[in-house]
């Protein structure tokens, strides 16, 4: 994807996590990081302080069981409140994944 970056093998969680985001997690074909900008997921621009505000593991909880919080409105869910993001990552990723994903959604 034009314009975006990371490596998978940095040392930085930061670069790594951007890396999951772009890569192997396949983030950024559901969500913007931009402002106003919906792609199927809601944008998780400014994601880090809407996290600091739930406090502890949102962001974690959110991409291991996507149902925890599920963003209100009919495009992000089903009518029963079953989210639409894929409940898969506790198998797909690995914890290290996970934790570097979390760091570099922090910065957004």
């Amino acid at each position: 994807m034009p314009g975006v970056s990371g490596s998978a093998s940095a040392t930085d969680p930061v670069t790594r996590g951007m890396a999951v985001f772009n890569g192997v997690g396949a983030c950024a074909s559901c969500h913007a990081i931009t402002p106003d900008t919906t792609l199927v997921g809601p944008s998780l621009s400014g994601i880090g302080a809407r996290a600091a505000a739930h406090g502890g593991d949102y962001l974690e909880r959110s991409i291991l069981d996507p149902n925890a919080y599920l963003v209100p409105g009919e495009r992000y869910g089903t009518p029963n409140g079953v989210s639409l993001m894929p409940s898969t990552y506790a198998k797909t990723l690995t914890p290290e994944q996970v934790a570097d994903l979390v760091a570099y959604l922090h910065t957004l």
